[in-house]
């Protein structure tokens, strides 16, 4: 029987889910195999089942990993069934400040090239993942999110949406609260801008009425956001497991955290 490749993905989420895709679709020419590609928005069943947590997984059989990487990469990845050889480095950086704090939803380009940088496949994900955040935005008073600016530039971006409308199996499904769906800082830079924009969304959660900001984060790498570390620090509490995700060079594994945002900091 031959290998079906199976790509989940969270809508059109994720400024990379079509480049995503198309590997996922060429692991399956290289394994001679057929491939499927399902939204987790639309069979929100699979995702308890399935355990789903980010914004683009692969399945192969007893095989599964949330890297996005090329045909050839995952195929090996597959072949072994575990992390590919090399080295996985994680910078921290010091904390910076930045100049001016946008909206996200004024300035999605920019998020893209702050997210991606110069990989091939933003533009391409741009005008989905704006309808796909005009879906979830009258949610969280017309807003999905925030950038930092330095000198003008772009450094540092968070996106979110009501903890309640995603989804992924969270161990909590509140209508006051914010679910970070990514929050990430440019490539490059030697400054960490985001606990800024973690202090700016506490800031619009109280405004909504929110209670409380959640989100996924890596316990040692950045991904899907994180390192666990980097909120703990900022006064989130690591809450439950998740599991344990394969990406590139290593496993790693998830947690979810959450911080109240009532009262003053």
């Amino acid at each position: 029987m031959a290998d079906r490749v199976y790509y989940y993905h969270l809508g059109n989420q994720c400024y990379g889910t079509g480049f995503m895709g198309e590997k996922a679709r060429e692991l399956a020419q290289l394994l001679r195999g057929e491939y499927t590609s399902i939204d987790i928005e639309q069979v929100p069943w699979e995702t308890k089942k399935l355990k789903l947590f980010f914004p683009g997984t692969i399945i192969v059989n007893d095989f599964r990993t949330v890297f996005p990487g090329t045909a050839e990469e995952l195929l090996a990845s597959y072949e072994n069934r575990g992390p590919l050889k090399g080295v996985y480095r994680y910078k921290e950086l010091p904390q910076g400040e930045g100049d001016e704090i946008g909206i996200l939803n004024d300035y999605l380009g920019r998020g893209a090239a702050i997210c991606l940088g110069d990989w091939v496949g933003c533009e391409h994900g741009l005008t989905a993942k704006e309808k796909w955040l005009e879906k979830h935005s009258p949610y969280t008073g017309g807003i999905s999110g925030f950038l930092v600016f330095k000198n003008r530039v772009p450094v540092a971006a968070v996106e979110f949406i009501q903890e309640a409308r995603c989804a992924y199996p969270l161990p909590r499904k509140r209508e006051d609260a914010l679910f970070i769906t990514c929050i990430y800082g440019g490539r490059g830079i030697d400054f960490d801008y985001r606990a800024s924009l973690i202090a700016k969304m506490k800031e619009f959660a109280r405004q909504e009425g929110c209670k409380t900001i959640s989100v996924i984060a890596g316990l040692e790498t950045p991904y899907p956001n994180g390192p666990e570390s980097f909120f703990t620090r900022l006064g989130f509490l690591s809450k439950e497991l998740l599991g344990q995700v394969l990406l590139r060079y290593r496993w790693d594994e998830i947690r979810f955290l959450e911080i109240p945002v009532v009262g003053d900091d």
